[in-house]
């Protein structure tokens, strides 16, 4: 992706999930099991898109 610094958005290449994630007011991501279990350790709210894969893993966190 081209996507540049603004006000709103930072990008950077890679950063640790429980370095980061306790540190911001919440994180939108892609709903894969292991980003998805750094933010439920790190009791972040947390949004992310639907996909069928999503179904199992949230059986899974039931």
């Amino acid at each position: 992706m081209n996507i540049k610094d603004s006000l709103r958005v930072f990008v950077i290449k890679e950063v640790p999930h429980d370095w980061l994630f306790p540190q911001v007011p919440a994180v939108v991501h892609h709903g894969g099991a292991s980003t998805t279990a750094a933010v439920l350790r790190a009791g972040t709210p947390n949004q992310f898109a639907i996909r069928n894969s999503q179904f199992a893993i949230a059986d899974v966190i039931e």
